[in-house]
């Protein structure tokens, strides 16, 4: 799951992170009780890289530069091994080497179940990770990690698993449904997203959220990127009645985009709106292949439908 730095106001944080999940199509948590391993590392320009793999599934996650991406493969991942191929960008085949006795951790507030063993030490081989166009690389065979043992936590998540079941979990019951405005504008046959969230009138926040996505696939390789950023209200502007809005996000965003509804009821979506993603460069975010709409969700399936990902 995303570990975000966001701003602690209100549902924003909840929300940035439901979005962002959304936009890079995580997956679903494998076995209960799979092993699972992690390690984090500094890569060139300024990006890093976290390797999280749980049973037969591993991902890289890459962060940078307001931006992520994440690629996830089947692989190996025992107490011992962690084995993945990211086809033609690099490849991870490491055996964990312990240091000290396993601790035993409870689980965090909001997740239930059984403490947990967990193992820090040392990966020691080979990972090796060259990113689209040479955007980011790294080559190294020792990094510092942990490996996990045990029955997994259950815990809410954006499927509304854990103790706030339901059809949108406890993110329902949050109070800013039905008044914050969203503009969603969705491509799918690119499998490109964009949504711009306007707090305005939510407790006097004067902040905006602006989200944008890719997924794709090469082979097994699943790849979501996703971009994240916080501007004032001003740089989404929506016309009373929600029949219009202009958006100017800030960076890794560039350019403008109008979205007009007509009084006929239809809408056009215009503007040089691109955003930089990890390995995917000046994405478009406008054009006749979106399907956009300017509305205010009332639940989290109305704010999924609008990013392209109905039946949440």
């Amino acid at each position: 799951m995303e570990r975000l730095l966001v701003k602690q106001v209100n549902g924003l944080p909840t929300l940035a992170l439901l979005g962002t999940g959304l936009l890079l199509c995580l997956p679903s948590a494998t076995a209960l009780g799979a092993p699972e391993a992690e390690f984090a590392v500094k890569a060139t320009n300024g990006y890093e890289i976290s390797v999280e793999g749980i049973g037969a599934q591993v991902t890289m996650t890459v962060k940078g530069r307001g931006a992520t991406a994440t690629y996830t493969v089947q692989g190996r991942v025992s107490p011992r091994r962690l084995k993945g191929r990211f086809g033609n960008l690099g490849r991870i085949a490491m055996r964990f080497q312990a240091r000290g006795k396993p601790k035993r951790i409870a689980p965090p507030e909001g997740c239930q179940g059984p403490k947990r063993n967990l193992s820090e030490g040392v990966f020691v081989g080979s990972f090796r990770f060259k990113g689209e166009r040479g955007y980011t690389q790294l080559q190294k065979k020792r990094v510092p990690g942990s490996v996990s043992t045990g029955r997994r936590w259950r815990c809410g998540s954006l499927e509304g698993s854990g103790p706030a079941a339901g059809p949108g979990g406890g993110l329902d019951r949050l109070p800013f449904w039905g008044r914050i405005h969203v503009l969603g504008a969705f491509d799918p046959k690119e499998r490109s997203v964009f949504a711009a969230v306007g707090f305005k009138e939510v407790d006097e926040i004067d902040d905006t959220i602006f989200l944008a996505g890719t997924t794709e696939r090469h082979g097994s390789m699943r790849i979501g990127r996703s971009a994240l950023a916080f501007a004032r209200a001003r740089a989404f502007a929506a016309a009373p009645g929600l029949t219009g809005a202009t958006v100017r996000p800030p960076r890794p965003f560039r350019g403008t985009a109008v979205f007009v509804r007509n009084a006929d009821g239809a809408t056009s979506w215009d503007g040089p709106l691109t955003v930089s993603l990890p390995g995917a460069e000046a994405v478009p975010l406008t054009g006749p292949g979106f399907t956009t709409d300017l509305v205010r969700p009332k639940s989290v399936a109305e704010f999924a439908a609008l990013l392209g990902r109905p039946g949440l």
